[in-house]
């Protein structure tokens, strides 16, 4: 399971770490100001789009046995 990409609505070919982290992208969003909404819950803008690679902790730094013996 860990070496299939993952794949659904929100995510495209991420793939999970032998921890189980999944490595996906975060996001960094903005509250939009009620009168720049332009339809019923449009709250927020997507500012920037956060790496997996700078999101999550990097596996060498991991204190998790799972990644030591990889």
């Amino acid at each position: 399971m860990k070496n299939t990409p993952a794949n659904d609505f929100e995510m495209k070919n991420v793939r999970i770490r032998a921890d189980g982290q999944v490595m996906r992208p975060l996001y960094a969003a903005r509250i939009k100001a009620s009168n720049e909404s332009k339809y019923p819950d449009d709250y927020y803008e997507i500012t920037r789009t956060i790496p997996a690679e700078d999101a999550w902790r990097p596996a060498a730094d991991s204190a998790c046995n799972l990644l030591k013996t990889q």
